[in-house]
């Protein structure tokens, strides 16, 4: 029964925080983007996570990139929890993948 209790307040606080989300946050999650578009952030300090094309046909691109889940933290002292996310890059589009001769997408 404690335990049903713990799980109940953890939920309650998830579905709090994202409805704290702040308002300059484009995307916590790839599943919130359009079919053809992932969700990006980028190396630079406060980096907003947006949603943004995946790559298509000659696009440079990397076969090593994968989705990361982290936490990010913002001067207004906002913590977001991003998940399924791409670092720098999307990957290729849904038909390409990353050719690793020339590191485009074919």
């Amino acid at each position: 029964m404690k335990l049903l209790a713990v799980v109940a307040v953890l939920v309650l606080c998830l579905v709090g925080l994202e409805a704290a989300r702040p308002k300059y946050i484009g995307c916590v999650d790839s599943s919130e983007c359009a079919l053809n578009e992932c969700c990006m952030i980028s190396q630079g300090r406060y980096s907003i996570p947006t949603c943004t094309p995946v790559l298509r046909t000659g696009a440079p691109c990397s076969p090593y990139i994968k989705a990361i889940n982290t936490t990010v933290g913002y001067p207004d002292g906002n913590l977001v929890v991003l998940t399924d996310v791409y670092m720098n890059m999307c990957k290729c589009a849904p038909d390409l993948s990353c050719d690793l001769r020339t590191a485009t997408c074919q």
